[in-house]
């Protein structure tokens, strides 16, 4: 029952010619597709939460939840197992030039095997994304703003600055130039934003004539 049976008494077997097994059960019928293209998992405990994110990265399948950032060898059929110091409310796993980043309620994690980093301390890190011809510069949207993560010398990504001047809550954003940018908010409309030439503050801030709606988002 454990992996989806509707109990464990089997009484018949049968294979059919598509390659399903067939159980005759104390109670009732079940088939298996041994074909089938999707595995799955029971978390009958309910230890791993909601899943909000997925990713794999080199060997590794990652889950983001409700409960913190999980993990697993890809193939492995056993539990997944927590991350170090990731607990809490994960929102998005970013792949970015082959390094995988982790938006959480406590900020921004860069995630390597088994180990989490925290490079941003900024809360609730709801998205991160590339800024177009700025390949030192990622763009993160959090619970009050904008901001930013840096590419150093040796390769390492590091927090940068918070975009001043702005304090909306940015889940859903899309770049229109390197400096221009949409964001939808669900309860307040979706909003043109341009970002200053040293990336320091928003210079402006217009709101676009688009009702907003309940559950709304924008993407490209």
């Amino acid at each position: 029952k454990t992996y989806g049976l509707s109990n464990n008494t089997v009484l018949s077997v049968f294979e059919d010619n598509s390659g399903n097994v067939w159980l005759g059960l104390d109670n009732g019928i079940n088939c298996i597709n041994l074909k089938s293209p999707f595995k799955l998992y029971r978390d009958i405990q309910g230890e791993i939460g909601t899943v909000y994110a997925a990713a794999t990265n080199d060997k590794y399948l990652y889950l983001g939840t409700n409960q913190g950032l999980f993990y697993k060898e890809v193939n492995e059929t056993g539990d997944f197992s927590l991350v170090s110091e990731t607990m809490g409310q994960v929102w998005v796993l970013r792949e970015i030039n082959g390094q995988l980043f982790c938006g959480h309620d406590k900020g921004t994690f860069l995630v390597d095997g088994i180990n989490a980093t925290q490079i941003s301390y900024e809360k609730g890190t709801w998205d991160i994304k590339s800024v177009p011809e700025e390949d030192k510069l990622l763009i993160q949207g959090n619970y009050k703003g904008l901001s930013l993560l840096r590419q150093n010398s040796d390769g390492k990504w590091t927090f940068y600055q918070k975009l001043n001047d702005y304090e909306m809550s940015s889940r859903y954003f899309e770049f229109i130039d390197p400096k221009n940018l949409l964001v939808s908010h669900e309860y307040k409309g979706v909003f043109k934003i341009s970002i200053d030439n040293d990336w320091s503050r928003v210079a402006s801030i217009n709101k676009l004539d688009i009702d907003k709606g309940i559950s709304s988002s924008i993407f490209r």
